[in-house]
């Protein structure tokens, strides 16, 4: 699987941000856990997106950048817009609270949140 950083000055990215601030729109909230950074995917095995401990996305280019385009039918546009959706709902919460005595970042932790996602 190739990784590639975009440039934030590239259609791609732009377009992204876009998409980005529009879905934070939707549902505005405080926390905005992404960096910046966001790289594309592309090969066997590529997942559609996800959103990096890190604070970046990675979103597959055959599945999500190509399918914004103008070849794409309307139902491959619907499903790369909805893991954008997706992706940058996970940008917004907060998935490690060390201040709050109950908290626990786990497997089923994480679990909760793709469900809440979802």
């Amino acid at each position: 699987m190739a990784v590639i950083q975009l440039e934030r000055s590239s259609a791609e990215y732009r377009r992204f941000a876009e998409l980005y601030r529009v879905a934070r729109a939707l549902r505005p909230n405080e926390t905005d856990r992404w960096n910046g950074d966001l790289y594309t995917t592309a090969g066997e095995g590529t997942a559609w997106g996800s959103f990096q401990p890190d604070g970046s996305f990675k979103l597959s280019k055959e599945l999500i950048f190509d399918k914004l385009g103008p070849d794409a039918s309307p139902q491959e546009k619907v499903q790369a817009l909805t893991t954008i959706l997706h992706e940058t709902n996970h940008a917004r919460v907060v998935i490690n609270a060390p201040d709050e005595p109950n908290a626990v970042l786990s497997r089923h932790s994480k679990g909760l949140d793709e469900g809440l996602t979802e």
